[in-house]
């Protein structure tokens, strides 16, 4: 095993990589903005070009105005 100290260490090294790849993350979302309206389009845009019913994809209710 480890010593204590290198323990530790490895926790907050750990730890201070998941915060890291998570702010990058999130700031990528931002940047590109998430919007479900979008992604559906661009999904019923897909199956047009290979050539699936719309009907025959499952979709998620998307609510707004």
């Amino acid at each position: 095993g480890f010593t204590r100290a290198t323990g530790v260490t490895l926790a907050i090294v750990r730890k201070a990589r998941d915060i890291f790849w998570t702010t990058i993350g999130v700031l990528l979302i931002v940047r590109r903005g998430l919007s479900l309206r979008a992604a559906a389009n661009q999904s019923e845009g897909i199956a047009d070009d290979i050539g699936i019913e719309t009907s025959e994809v499952p979709t998620l209710p998307v609510g707004g105005s």
